[in-house]
């Protein structure tokens, strides 16, 4: 962790306080290799298939796209109750203990819901009251909603109209120009 206390006091001929981060932990993983290729049969070459050969190869270079995507997702299918972190719980769980256990314990969970302004402005509050071991408010932000194709225009609607779509008395959008 870079999470420090905050400066004492210090005269210029006391002795400077050293501080020491919190270690943090280790999380061990092995890296797979993954390969495949395309065979090619004679009889193809021999019928003269070259349109569907250049076909079925051209597909091939989009597999390995289609595997991190695969990965991506796999850590959000099964981030609730396969795949763990380095602190042993799983990737989504209300029990993440900071770099510094004796400071508790951190939730990235919230009640599930479907998008709209109510849960993306509960969601921007839950981000901007994380804090840190030492108890200061995380500098750590959100960069992206990663949201399933069927909630896609619910939450562009939330983010980028000019005004509130959840509201009938012409509110305007506190997500809009911020």
């Amino acid at each position: 962790s870079n999470e420090f206390d905050l400066p004492q006091k210090n005269e210029d001929t006391d002795r400077i306080p050293m501080l020491a981060p919190v270690e943090g932990k280790d999380k061990s993983w092995t890296n797979i290799q993954y390969r495949s290729g395309v065979i090619v049969t004679d009889r193809a070459i021999k019928a003269q298939k070259h349109a569907k050969i250049a076909q079925m190869i051209s597909g091939f270079s989009n597999a390995p796209t289609r595997k991190v995507e695969y990965a991506v997702f796999d850590q959000f299918n099964n981030g609730f109750a396969t795949h763990t972190t380095a602190d042993g719980a799983y990737v989504f769980s209300n029990t993440h203990y900071k770099f510094d256990k004796e400071a508790g314990t951190w939730d990235n969970l919230m009640d599930a819901a479907a998008p709209s302004v109510t849960t993306i402005e509960a969601a921007r509050l839950h981000f901007d009251t994380f804090t840190t071991e030492k108890g200061f408010v995380s500098t750590k932000k959100p960069g992206k909603i990663l949201i399933p194709s069927q909630h896609w225009q619910v939450t562009w609607e939330a983010l980028n109209s000019a005004k509130n779509p959840d509201n009938a008395l012409n509110a305007k959008n506190a997500f809009k120009d911020t």
